[in-house]
């Protein structure tokens, strides 16, 4: 068996690393979006705080609109590019290499993980949406601490959906990692030893 029979790698690193790239940037914390209006800290909120969210609710709430509007389709463009990583890339490459023979244990529990990573992800998301849209239902000129409250919480539930995204990261570079190991598996087997002594 040639190394062309199986899935080059180089697609599979090229694919992932688009998704990197893209993805890790993502879901940076909530309160960058609104900081400049609203210092974000922990603890009760003072008058003056209260003040200025009510001060600037009709700003605050045009930016949380524009920041949903805006992880929504991040969420459908970055969501189907980790469906095309394991679907395109994984399962097609693990099935190669378990037709070839070859150790594909690694790589099987690597797809596991990520699987249960992208599951996380798409949860996570959901409740990061939910929490930013309650937000966005609070009138915070007349409930400005529920609001703030709410936005503590929406930050928290955004950190966790960027967790999960450097979670998938990191499970797509330790996956190229091993699917390169598979090629020198490969280079290694008695078949291609005597192939390339003959």
């Amino acid at each position: 068996m040639s190394a062309t029979a199986l899935l080059p790698s180089v697609i599979l690193y090229t694919a992932a690393a688009s998704v990197v790239v893209f993805a890790v940037s993502l879901f940076p914390s909530v309160d960058a979006q609104v900081q400049s209006e609203v210092p974000i800290e922990a603890g009760a909120l003072s008058a003056e705080k209260q003040a200025k969210i009510t001060q600037d609710c009709t700003r605050l709430q045009a930016t949380l609109t524009q920041l949903n509007a805006n992880d929504a389709l991040t969420r459908v463009n970055v969501g189907q590019d980790y469906e095309v990583v394991a679907s395109r890339l994984m399962a097609p490459f693990n099935s190669r290499v378990a037709l070839n023979r070859l150790d594909s244990v690694q790589l099987a529990t690597i797809t596991s993980r990520y699987e249960t990573a992208r599951q996380a992800f798409s949860s996570r998301y959901q409740i990061y949406d939910q929490s930013l849209r309650s937000l966005q239902q609070i009138d915070c000129t007349s409930e400005p601490a529920e609001f703030y409250a709410e936005l503590l919480t929406a930050r928290e539930s955004r950190r966790a959906v960027n967790e999960s995204v450097g979670a998938l990261n990191g499970l797509i570079d330790e996956y190229r990692t091993a699917a390169a190991g598979v090629f020198t598996q490969e280079d290694s087997t008695p078949a291609n030893a005597e192939d390339k002594s003959a």
